[in-house]
């Protein structure tokens, strides 16, 4: 008779020792680091860090230093700023990556890109340049290409007067 009050008591440990498996599959751990100039030993800032496979990515700030959410299945970070190569930086095992330098690519600086009507090289450019996937605009369903352009780069809002067959609007940062 004691053995029969032990079984279920057995038993229902099980899904309490699954439950903490399963969280150890969505564990995340945050990478910290600063992204410097190899020449210059100064701080780069506004580089771009991203999880290599997935949709996260964050920016330096005003001393070059950063902090990232990662997935425990991830392990690459791909740093990226403009006029530097890129870099790609195993993270397994490691929580700060201390300073991490980018090195200056002088080729990249005369790449073109093409503005509105215009080309310039990158070099030139002063503001900010944003890259719109046609591949994501052609899955998105709209009636015109102006609404295409709605929620594919930040700062662009899209939109008509409601009236039929009314011009669209399209607002870049307000202006």
């Amino acid at each position: 008779m004691v053995q029969n009050k032990i079984k279920p008591l057995k038993f229902s440990f099980i899904p309490i020792i699954l439950f903490l498996f399963s969280l150890t599959g969505f564990a995340q751990k945050t990478i910290t680091g600063k992204v410097i100039n190899s020449a210059s030993n100064n701080p780069i800032i506004g580089a771009t860090i991203q999880v290599k496979g997935a949709k996260l990515a964050t920016q330096t700030n005003a001393d070059g230093s950063f902090s990232i959410e990662v997935p425990g299945n991830k392990s690459t970070l791909i740093i990226t700023e403009v006029g530097f190569e890129n870099a790609e930086i195993n993270t397994e095992g490691k929580t700060d990556l201390g300073e991490i330098s980018l090195s200056i690519a002088a080729t990249r600086l005369n790449e073109v890109v093409v503005t509105g009507y215009t080309s310039q090289r990158v070099k030139d450019i002063t503001g900010s340049v944003s890259v719109v996937n046609v591949a994501d605009m052609k899955q998105t369903p709209s009636g015109s290409t102006e609404g295409l352009l709605q929620g594919q780069a930040s700062g662009v809002t899209v939109f008509t007067t409601g009236a039929p067959g009314g011009a669209a609007v399209v607002q870049i940062r307000g202006i």
